[in-house]
């Protein structure tokens, strides 16, 4: 972990590209993406390091579509947006962000701190021309947002 940052969870998702391997980690206060790479298959890794990208505090997904994209499933500025961004075809970097879900999820049915508006924890499917999102609403029901991948072409 870089000097002077910490995570309270290592929630982290990989993408394998052969021997090289991306690993994106939940950051803490941060505001961007923690990230680590592999060129040995994930036998060894590179330190934690911040990212450009803009991260909640929260669990992110990434894959790679049938189009070449790479895609992460995250939130920005907080829980209460969870967005998806993809790279151009063969690219690494991200360069079109969409919304997903954005504004307040419905009100928890029980109480505590854990219990907070939101829309997280997301995982993300690709099946004949789209994607499936998956992700906690108020870490106590489930939501399914389909995407069509024509949808996230350019801005």
């Amino acid at each position: 972990v870089p000097q002077g940052t910490s995570i309270s969870f290592g929630e982290t998702t990989v993408l394998p590209d052969g021997d090289s391997v991306l690993a994106i980690t939940r950051p803490r206060d941060q505001g961007v993406a923690l990230v680590s790479t592999s060129d040995d298959g994930g036998h060894t890794w590179t330190p934690l390091a911040l990212s450009n990208y803009p991260m909640a505090d929260s669990k992110p997904y990434v894959l790679r579509l049938s189009t070449g994209q790479r895609c992460l499933v995250s939130n920005w500025p907080s829980r209460n947006t969870l967005l998806i961004a993809v790279s151009e075809p063969g690219e690494t970097l991200l360069s079109h962000v969409h919304r997903i879900r954005h504004g307040r999820s419905p009100s928890a049915r029980g109480s505590g701190h854990f219990g907070s508006s939101q829309w997280s924890y997301p995982y993300a499917y690709e099946h004949d021309g789209r994607i499936y999102v998956v992700y906690s609403i108020t870490k106590e029901d489930c939501g399914l947002s389909i995407i069509p991948l024509e949808a996230l072409e350019g801005p």
